[in-house]
Protein backbone atom coordinates (compact mmCIF):
# COMPACT_ATOMS: atom_id res chain seq x y z
CA UNK A 1 0.00 0.00 0.00
CA UNK A 2 0.87 3.46 -0.54
CA UNK A 3 0.90 5.88 2.65
CA UNK A 4 -1.59 8.42 1.86
CA UNK A 5 -0.92 12.18 1.65
CA UNK A 6 -3.64 14.00 1.14
CA UNK A 7 -2.48 14.11 -2.82
CA UNK A 8 -4.25 11.29 -4.05
CA UNK A 9 -2.15 10.74 -7.45
CA UNK A 10 -4.18 7.60 -8.45
CA UNK A 11 -6.71 7.53 -11.13
CA UNK A 12 -10.20 7.57 -10.35
CA UNK A 13 -11.30 5.50 -13.09
CA UNK A 14 -13.13 2.87 -10.89
CA UNK A 15 -12.39 0.12 -13.98
CA UNK A 16 -8.75 -1.54 -12.81
CA UNK A 17 -6.87 -1.34 -15.94
CA UNK A 18 -5.91 -5.47 -16.53
CA UNK A 19 -3.30 -4.43 -19.53
CA UNK A 20 -1.65 -2.00 -17.92
CA UNK A 21 0.89 -4.55 -16.76
CA UNK A 22 0.86 -3.15 -12.86
CA UNK A 23 -0.08 -5.17 -9.48
CA UNK A 24 -3.01 -3.75 -8.50
CA UNK A 25 -4.11 -3.99 -4.63
CA UNK A 26 -7.76 -4.46 -3.73
CA UNK A 27 -8.50 -4.44 -0.21
CA UNK A 28 -12.32 -5.58 1.95
CA UNK A 29 -12.25 -4.62 5.30
CA UNK A 30 -14.08 -7.57 7.07
CA UNK A 31 -17.41 -6.93 9.30
CA UNK A 32 -16.83 -7.04 13.13
CA UNK A 33 -17.86 -11.00 13.76
CA UNK A 34 -20.44 -11.88 16.41
CA UNK A 35 -18.15 -11.86 19.39
CA UNK A 36 -16.64 -8.54 18.69
CA UNK A 37 -20.37 -7.54 18.61
CA UNK A 38 -21.25 -9.02 21.49
CA UNK A 39 -18.30 -7.49 23.81
CA UNK A 40 -18.64 -4.46 21.85
CA UNK A 41 -15.54 -4.05 20.16
CA UNK A 42 -14.62 -0.45 18.09
CA UNK A 43 -13.40 -0.81 14.80
CA UNK A 44 -9.44 -0.27 14.43
CA UNK A 45 -9.64 0.36 10.59
CA UNK A 46 -11.55 2.72 8.51
CA UNK A 47 -12.70 2.66 4.95
CA UNK A 48 -13.47 5.20 1.49
CA UNK A 49 -14.49 3.23 -1.43
CA UNK A 50 -14.26 6.96 -2.74
CA UNK A 51 -11.07 7.88 -1.51
CA UNK A 52 -9.61 4.59 -2.17
CA UNK A 53 -8.21 4.45 1.30
CA UNK A 54 -7.97 2.54 4.27
CA UNK A 55 -7.26 4.59 8.03
CA UNK A 56 -5.74 2.66 10.61
CA UNK A 57 -6.86 4.70 13.91
CA UNK A 58 -4.22 3.77 17.20
CA UNK A 59 -5.21 4.89 20.51
CA UNK A 60 -8.11 6.11 22.51
CA UNK A 61 -9.29 9.79 22.96
CA UNK A 62 -6.88 12.69 22.76
CA UNK A 63 -3.84 9.90 22.24
CA UNK A 64 -5.36 8.97 19.14
CA UNK A 65 -3.15 8.73 15.78
CA UNK A 66 -4.06 7.86 12.46
CA UNK A 67 -2.16 6.59 9.49
CA UNK A 68 -3.67 6.48 6.04
CA UNK A 69 -3.22 4.18 2.89
CA UNK A 70 -3.89 4.15 -0.34
CA UNK A 71 -4.75 1.40 -2.49
CA UNK A 72 -5.97 0.75 -6.29
CA UNK A 73 -9.90 -0.23 -4.92
CA UNK A 74 -11.33 -0.72 -1.24
CA UNK A 75 -14.05 -2.28 -0.13
CA UNK A 76 -15.38 -1.54 3.34
CA UNK A 77 -17.24 -3.91 5.52
CA UNK A 78 -20.86 -3.31 4.47
CA UNK A 79 -19.22 -4.82 0.70
CA UNK A 80 -20.49 -8.26 -0.26
CA UNK A 81 -18.51 -10.96 -1.26
CA UNK A 82 -20.39 -10.87 -4.94
CA UNK A 83 -19.30 -6.62 -5.05
CA UNK A 84 -16.29 -8.39 -4.28
CA UNK A 85 -16.36 -10.78 -7.27
CA UNK A 86 -17.63 -8.44 -9.82
CA UNK A 87 -16.04 -5.68 -9.13
CA UNK A 88 -12.52 -6.98 -8.89
CA UNK A 89 -12.33 -11.11 -9.85
CA UNK A 90 -14.81 -10.64 -13.11
CA UNK A 91 -12.72 -8.56 -15.08
CA UNK A 92 -9.59 -10.88 -14.49
CA UNK A 93 -11.35 -13.83 -15.41
CA UNK A 94 -12.82 -12.02 -18.50
CA UNK A 95 -9.54 -11.22 -19.62
CA UNK A 96 -7.88 -14.96 -18.61
CA UNK A 97 -10.91 -16.34 -21.52
CA UNK A 98 -9.35 -14.07 -23.90
CA UNK A 99 -5.95 -15.54 -23.65
CA UNK A 100 -4.16 -13.33 -20.97
CA UNK A 101 -2.27 -14.56 -18.45
CA UNK A 102 -3.29 -13.42 -15.02
CA UNK A 103 -2.97 -14.19 -11.51
CA UNK A 104 -5.56 -13.57 -8.30
CA UNK A 105 -3.78 -13.14 -5.09
CA UNK A 106 -6.12 -13.70 -1.77
CA UNK A 107 -4.55 -12.96 1.53
CA UNK A 108 -6.10 -13.03 4.49
CA UNK A 109 -7.65 -13.81 8.24
CA UNK A 110 -9.01 -17.61 8.42
CA UNK A 111 -12.41 -17.24 7.17
CA UNK A 112 -12.94 -13.93 5.66
CA UNK A 113 -14.42 -15.76 2.32
CA UNK A 114 -11.33 -15.65 0.08
CA UNK A 115 -12.77 -19.39 -1.33
CA UNK A 116 -15.62 -17.54 -1.48
CA UNK A 117 -15.03 -14.68 -3.17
Amino acid sequence: PKKANGNNNNNNNNNLDPHNGAVQVVVRLRPLNEREKKYGTLPVLSASTANKTVTVIKGKGDRQARSSYSFDRVFTAFSTQHDVFEQSIQPVLDDVLMGYESTVFAYGQTGTGKTHT
